[in-house]
């Protein structure tokens, strides 16, 4: 019982730190400051701080997870943040949040494939519910906007889902058989170099355009803050719990977007979004009805390869011979 409250509220804080971090974007984006690699470059190079606690604070040498593959899943997961702060330029925060709704059925099919996770039919309803509430939304912007541009944002808030998607499961294998500080601290790191080439090659320009004045500079700082205490309370929730289940919690931040923007932008939600809203959460309410099975043990070859390490095999210690396990079945598929 205490686990279950306890895994809730670490949801809920979540949930509430994601729905800062669209406030924050929404702030920006009515002062015309769109930001995409430069938002999320300062919680990366916070979270990358998380290696001077493993360098410092163990005896260890090495890592347990090859460091490219770490940047494989930064490059993913800074994309995917890209996305979702590009798509505020198209549409409205209360369809981006809906559609990040798209992380669960995409988890689900990640999930699927690689984890061997078992479903029932109810399940595969509960997905569908949400595809539905999702495409309700999606229809309705097409036919009351002007042009096509809500509907890019969407397709850009949908694409970042996926992306996003792909992320967490990730995260959720390595969290569960590495460290979990390891992983942020690698991710911080990928995240930076990333983001940074990234700002460099399209964002010089827009830096140089934002009036920076001190209300900019506390809206950028306040997403930076929200969007790192996600990141690691994210990865507390992944040591215990899966991607699916991590990304059902995170459809309530959606009603705290809700409220937030009534009060704060006098913007208050059409009804159609209520009723694409309510499909989906009837599809989470679905799917939590029966949990899956996740059996990580019945992982595919490929799964193992690319992401798990093999350290436990070679007697339970990271680094062996100064190597990552994992080197070399990445090198066998090359």
């Amino acid at each position: 019982m205490s686990n279950r409250v306890g895994n809730f509220f670490l949801g809920q804080s979540i949930s509430l730190s994601i729905a800062c971090t669209s406030i924050f974007t929404q702030y920006l984006a009515n002062r015309n400051v769109y930001l995409s690699f430069t938002q999320s470059c300062g919680t990366y190079i916070l979270l990358a701080f998380f290696l001077l606690s493993r360098c410092f604070g163990k005896k260890e040498v090495g890592f347990k997870t090859a460091w490219w593959k770490y940047l494989i899943v930064s490059i993913i997961d800074a994309t995917a943040n890209c996305l979702i702060v590009k798509a505020y330029e198209y549409t409205t925060i209360l369809s981006i949040m809906l559609c990040d709704a798209m992380c669960i059925p995409a988890t689900v099919v990640i999930s699927l494939i690689f984890l061997h996770s078992k479903f029932s039919l109810r399940h595969y309803l509960a997905v569908l519910l949400c595809l539905i509430g999702l495409a309700v939304m999606i229809i309705h912007d097409a036919k009351n906007s002007s042009g096509t541009h809500r509907v890019i944002g969407d397709l850009m808030a949908l694409s970042s889902a996926v992306l996003y998607a792909v992320s967490n499961v990730c995260q959720e294998v390595l969290v569960k058989h590495n460290d979990w500080k390891e992983f942020l601290g690698m991710l911080g790191l990928g995240g930076t170099v990333f983001s940074l080439l990234f700002i460099v090659l399209f964002e010089r320009n827009s830096l140089i355009a934002v009036p920076w004045d001190g209300v900019s500079v506390a809206l950028l700082a306040g997403y930076v803050v929200c969007l790192f205490a996600m990141y690691v309370i994210t990865a507390v929730f992944m040591e215990k719990n899966d991607a699916v289940v991590f990304n059902m919690h995170l459809l309530t931040s959606d009603v705290i977007a809700s409220v937030l923007t009534f009060f704060l932008f006098d913007d208050p939600p059409t009804l159609v979004y209520f009723i694409a809203l309510a499909i989906t959460i009837v599809g989470v309410v679905v799917y939590n009805w029966e949990l899956p099975e996740n059996d990580l043990s019945k992982r595919g070859d490929f799964w193992n390869s690319v992401i798990c390490s093999d350290y436990e095999a070679a007697g339970g210690k990271p680094g062996n011979s100064g190597q990552d396990g994992l080197t070399r079945n990445w090198v066998s598929l090359s």
